[in-house]
Parts: structure tokens; sequence; C-alpha cells
């Protein structure tokens, strides 16, 4: 029947999944808002030590805390902010020093919290990892707006190129493309790999990698087998095409030798026989990618709050350690 779903799903299975979730989020937000308050004074000691006349009030914990608290409940005023952090501490910053002390955090800081979580999860384990991109928008505070009196209003996106963990749906490396750049060049999908490998666990590795056409290429290939990670990269049709023309017996031996040298081509001609190619390699597993960036793009909304590319670099970062806490 048109329409009907294909799989079943247990609703309250998964009620009670997103309600853990939640519960997990909590947790850790009690947690680190225990930790800033007891490691306070030794912070601001370590801040402000041979500076003159102490300058640092508050702590970068308490700054980074009051940012994650941010983007979890989609707090679009600092002032708002301001006012909800007297929940958690006595002492809050002003809306305006918030701002500058979050757009002046080094973004290392919220990486290493985010490494602390990724590590502890891959610990000793096999990993097979999803690659895809998706956009988000930067200024979409008008659109309802412009959808009913007609504008034509300039907007912008950024491009995020993500790997996630297929076992666990961790986010495991994070890159921040422009609109116009392509997440499968050579480039891009080697920073996006380095950042894998930062932020697994020494212990584990890496077995499989699953991604669509858009990473298809010879260095993508190569890359992947230098690493020793198994690519499991779809073709484009046109090259599985031109793989199995090269494998007939009617042409020179030598030429096909040097055409299968190359491991895309030699992929190519397995990927001509497609049905066979996604039972054999379970293909389907990277369609599970789609499902997490949607559930991602729920839970934070499509647009950023943020306009200034520091700061949507540090927005971006927080949502992806805030997902990481949670799942």
């Amino acid at each position: 029947m048109p329409g009907k779903r294909k799989t079943r799903y247990d609703w309250k299975v998964y009620n009670k999944q997103l309600v853990e979730r939640g519960k997990k989020l909590a947790n850790r937000i009690k947690t680190i808002n225990k930790e800033v308050l007891e490691f306070w004074k030794e912070e601001l000691m370590q801040l402000n030590k041979d500076k003159v006349g102490s300058p640092f009030e508050y702590p970068n914990s308490q700054i980074v805390f009051l940012s994650i608290i941010r983007t979890a409940f989609n707090i679009n005023s600092y002032r708002n902010l301001e006012g909800l952090g007297f929940l958690f501490f006595n002492d809050v910053p002003d809306y305006t020093r918030i701002y500058r002390r979050i757009r002046q955090l080094d973004l290392d800081v919220i990486r290493k919290i985010n490494r602390e979580v990724t590590k502890a999860k891959t610990k000793n384990r096999v990993v097979e990892i999803l690659l895809d991109a998706t956009g988000v928008q930067i200024n979409g505070k008008y659109v309802w707006e412009d959808k009913k009196t007609r504008k034509v209003r300039k907007r912008d996106w950024k491009k995020i190129n993500i790997s996630v963990d297929v076992e666990t749906k961790q986010i495991l490396g994070i890159k921040i493309l422009n609109k116009n750049e392509s997440e499968g060049s050579h480039k891009n999908a080697l920073a996006l790999v380095d950042d894998v490998f930062a932020n697994i666990d020494d212990t584990s590795e890496i077995d499989k990698a699953y991604a669509d056409g858009g990473y298809d290429s010879n260095k993508n290939f190569e890359m992947f087998d230098d690493l020793g990670v198994e690519p499991i990269i779809r073709i484009r049709k046109k090259s599985r095409e031109i793989a199995k023309f090269m494998n007939n017996t009617d042409i020179k031996a030598a030429k096909r030798i040097k055409f299968f040298s190359k491991k895309r081509n030699r992929e190519a001609l397995m990927q001509y026989y497609w049905k066979y190619f996604v039972e054999l390699f379970r293909y389907g597993k990277r369609s599970g990618i789609e499902g997490i960036i949607r559930s991602f793009k729920r839970f934070f909304r499509e647009n950023l709050f943020s306009r200034k590319d520091e700061m949507i670099e540090r927005e971006i970062m927080t949502r992806v350690l805030i997902w990481n806490m949670m799942v």
C-alpha cells in the first residue's frame, strides 16, 4: 500500500529511549555543575596566575556550562540565559560578559570534554563509522515572516561534514564547511577522518567506513586503504560500467592489470552487481546516518542562533557534545 510504513516500531520502547536520553543529559548537567562549584577557586587561581589585578571573576568551566544550557534548551537570548544561570549558581556574569567569554572560549576546552565522552564509549571496540554531510541555516530567523510577506531575504548556510559510530550513534568526527564546499573532496574527507581518530580511544580500531557517492574518489579509497579501513562507498554508475567493460577478456591483460591495480576500480567491478554488493557488505547500514541527522536537527533545530564564524563553530561543537552525552 502506498505510504505504508515498511518497518514496525515498538513505540513504548522508543519513547522510553527518548526519556532515557533526557535523564542522561540531566544527570550529566548535575555532574558538570557539581564539578564547576567544586573546582571554582582552583580554576580562578590558575586563570589569574601571573596577571595583574585578578581580571577573571568567573571560571571557564562555568562559561562552558552556561553554553551547554543555552544550546541544550534552545535559549536564544543571553539575558534569559543570565537569569536561568541563577538556578545553578549564586554568582552569574551579566549577559554581555557571557557572550564575550563564550566567543573567546578556547574550542579545545569543549573538544576535550567531548573526547572524554567518546573515548569512554569506544574503548576496546572495533568501530564502524558512517560518513555524510548536512546543512544548517545561519540566519533563518525570518523564514515565517518572509513567507507571509513574500519578501526575499538573503540567507546563508554552513555545511557540516559528520561521522557517526554505527553502534552507539555518537558523533565521532565533525568538520564545518562553507555551503559550496564538497564534503567528499579528499581534503575534507581526510580532515574528518583525522578528527575521528583523535576522538576514539587508543585501544579501539576502525573496521569499516560507509558513505554515499559523494565520497567516491581514488584518493579517498587510497586513504582508507592506507589506514587499514575498509571503505564501503557507493561508486558512480558510469565508473561501474567502465570497470565491467575493462574486465572483458578481449582487452589486453596488461591494460586490465593496470586498471584494476587501483582499489576503487576493483570495488567498481564488484558494485556492478549492485544487489549482491548490498547484501554482502550490508550497505544499507549507511542510511542509518540520515535518521541520526534528522534526530539531531529535531532536537537542536535546523538553524543556528549564532552569526559570526567563531560563534557558529562553538555552537555546533556544543551541540555535538550534548548529543554525545545523551545517546
